[in-house]
């Protein structure tokens, strides 16, 4: 995503309504401060999205499985990794809560909600997230 992104070209979503493992309905919304927290955190958000989905950013054949990223000691990384998931979730609530903390957004997610929270996640990031236009593509210093 080399896209260049204001705020105007965020769409204006109203989230992905989820009940978490307090029993309370929530809105993920990735707005600017979630993104700008992902880019802080990932370095892009497209690093972001594969952290979350466990894909890799290289093209695949049908039949070819991504090939796992080392760490510095050069072991694979875990395709799907639990900070990730409870950091997607921390900054999907931050704007309803700023006072919420990753360790208290951690307690909303429970193994049998797991996939519905990495599903809603994976929703609600593309309900926000601006789609590419040929301007901002093309050109991404002009606005």
């Amino acid at each position: 995503m080399n896209a260049h992104i204001t705020g105007s070209n965020l769409k204006d979503a109203q989230g992905k309504a989820i009940t978490l493992a307090d029993g309370k309905t929530y809105h993920l919304v990735f707005d600017m401060n979630a993104m700008c927290a992902m880019e802080d955190r990932y370095g892009s958000l497209e690093s972001a999205m594969d952290a979350i989905t466990g894909t890799g950013t290289e093209e695949k054949g049908p039949d070819e499985k991504p090939k796992p990223e080392k760490d510095l000691n050069g072991k694979p990384k875990p395709e799907k990794v639990m900070k990730d998931i409870r950091f997607m979730l921390w900054a999907a609530l931050q704007h309803d809560n700023e006072k919420l903390t990753e360790y208290e957004a951690g307690r909303l997610i429970t193994l049998s909600n797991m996939n519905q929270v990495m599903d809603a996640l994976n929703a609600a990031m593309q309900v926000s997230v601006p789609e590419a236009d040929e301007k901002n593509v093309k050109n991404p210093q002009e606005t």
